[in-house]
């Protein structure tokens, strides 16, 4: 890192300084295709200090080179990594559950905290996600061992093709009520809660 500022200092129009430190923050996503920005499990501490960095780095390049299309890639990348620090502070065990709005089968909207239960389990899949439909009849079995206790299950959807998410919905026979979808800003609620791969879960107690 101390190296690549020295030479950005020295050569700040030069597109190798650049390209090494796009090498090194793309380097953080490892082989993972759904690291969007870094390899999960990253801890928080280690996150904020990239980030410190490629701030520091963006600020030596001179404005004709962080205008270029490597010059937005870095900015996109420091963006990405300001996201996921925000949503990582959000969701730490201890804090309020993000509230959201959805839309349910029958075009109804439901909001998260409206939902009382003793406990919720917030599920984020998909219909084309096969790892999610392989899980959906453990989630069913959940479901009827555990709702006479206070379980209530809160599927998110981050499907675009409503036809095919209601047809999983069927096809898997989930019991539960709370289907939602978002099928214009889906990603809205996949950032709220830092969810870079599916299936994810989320338990809530009933606060």
């Amino acid at each position: 890192y101390t190296r690549t500022n020295e030479l950005i200092k020295a050569n700040p129009d030069s597109a190798i300084c650049i390209d090494m430190s796009l090498q090194y923050l793309r380097l953080l996503r490892g082989s993972s295709p759904h690291a969007d920005v870094l390899v999960l499990g990253t801890p928080a501490v280690i996150v904020k200090k990239i980030a410190e960095q490629a701030q520091q780095q963006f600020a030596l390049l001179p404005h004709n080179i962080q205008e270029s299309p490597k010059g937005q890639e870095l900015a996109t990348y420091i963006r990405q990594l300001d996201i996921y620090q925000e949503a990582v502070s959000r969701i730490k065990i201890g804090n309020i559950a993000p509230n959201f709005t959805l839309q349910d089968p029958e075009g109804n909207t439901f909001s998260l905290h409206d939902i009382k239960s003793k406990i919720k389990l917030v599920d984020f899949w998909a219909s084309w996600c096969r790892p999610c439909r392989n899980e959906n009849p453990n989630m069913v079995a959940l479901y009827n061992e555990f709702r006479s206790q206070g379980l209530e299950i809160i599927s998110v959807s981050l499907d675009h093709d409503r036809a095919q998410w209601i047809e999983a919905i069927e096809e898997d026979q989930l019991l539960w009520e709370c289907h939602g979808v978002k099928l214009k800003d889906g990603v809205e609620i996949k950032s709220l809660y830092n969810v870079q791969f599916i299936p994810q879960t989320f338990i809530l107690d009933e606060n």
